[in-house]
């Protein structure tokens, strides 16, 4: 099929996500935590201070959602909405979604 587009329900495709980042014993996933502040080291941010403890990594992802108050916080924010945008390539977990397409 060429010129297609498939859209996926968000929660199914949380769901997949998740379960694959979940999957990666390396990666430390918080569920029903708040950031609470991000701690920094000079300009470079190096953690995050959460209702869960403080948490330092390489790479922090904010998945804060659309009006991160993460990127907020780093100045990151885009306020020009027409320039806003999400794509993802795939998403593949194995199972089938009988009303995907």
């Amino acid at each position: 099929m060429t010129g297609g587009i498939y859209v996926i329900p968000r929660k199914e495709f949380d769901d997949c996500l998740f379960a694959s980042v979940k999957e990666h014993s390396t990666i430390t996933f918080l569920e029903n935590t708040t950031v609470t502040d991000v701690i920094m080291d000079g300009e470079r941010a190096r953690g995050v201070r959460s209702s869960g403890g403080d948490w330092f990594g390489r790479v922090i992802i904010a998945a804060d959602g659309a009006y991160s108050s993460i990127a907020s916080r780093l100045h990151l924010a885009n306020k020009e909405k027409k320039h806003q945008g999400l794509s993802f390539r795939s998403c593949h977990c194995g199972r089938a979604y009988p009303n995907f397409l």
